[in-house]
């Protein structure tokens, strides 16, 4: 019983999901240093991303899929700043602001700073992301 706990405890990714603003923080943490495991448990499994100019993400495993891509091409180097937020319910969002910049493994730098809205649902265990738009300034 300790032994399965133990094992339990020592894959259980290090994320905070006790409200959106420590998701946001989490995710900034997870995507900073290539996380997938983290991230993953950031988002609920019917989450849409909605990248520029690129097609939805929807689910979990395609969500798995873009960011195993990204992080296996690319090192994140970014934060996020919260300009609104509101949460009611088991409903809520954080609109603000990413600086930063991605660079991809030949060297190739990409400025990220821009704007997002992420939208929240409590679920039982915690608040996960349930949408997420961005696009950058350029």
């Amino acid at each position: 019983m300790i032994a399965a706990l133990v094992v339990a405890l020592l894959f259980v990714p290090a994320a905070d999901i006790s409200s959106p603003r420590s998701v946001l923080a989490s995710l900034q943490t997870a995507d900073n240093s290539g996380d997938l495991e983290t991230v993953l448990v950031l988002y609920a499994d019917d989450a849409i991303l909605l990248p520029p100019n690129e097609a939805s993400v929807s689910g979990k495993p395609a969500i798995r899929e873009r960011y195993e891509a990204l992080f296996a091409r690319t090192r994140v180097a970014a934060r996020f700043e919260v300009d609104e937020e509101r949460a009611a319910g088991a409903y809520g969002y954080i609109r603000g602001r990413m600086i930063g910049q991605r660079t991809t493994s030949d060297g190739m730098v990409e400025d990220l700073t821009g704007k997002f809205v992420m939208l929240f649902r409590k679920e039982s265990k915690g608040w996960q992301i349930a949408s997420l738009i961005w696009n950058t300034d350029k």
